[in-house]
């Protein structure tokens, strides 16, 4: 199976929603302390703070920000 085929299947599977990068996002990213390096994470970070989501994931420096972690 092609992953565009197997990504969309998953994400209506599981009833995901794909939040989109907006201005909201990269502004929120350069208010963030640099606890976390990896400006992917940030970006990560800024969507979840930015939406009020969660986020899963086992990476220890996410516990750092004001953000809900799942392991």
């Amino acid at each position: 199976m092609k992953f565009e085929k197997w990504f969309l299947k998953s994400v209506q599977n599981h009833d995901l929603t794909i939040l989109p990068l907006s201005i909201g996002v990269l502004c929120q990213v350069t208010t963030l302390p640099l606890y976390h390096k990896n400006p992917a994470d940030r970006f990560i970070i800024a969507t979840v703070q930015k939406f009020k989501a969660g986020i899963v994931t086992a990476d220890k420096v996410f516990n750092e920000y004001d953000v809900n972690v799942y392991i």
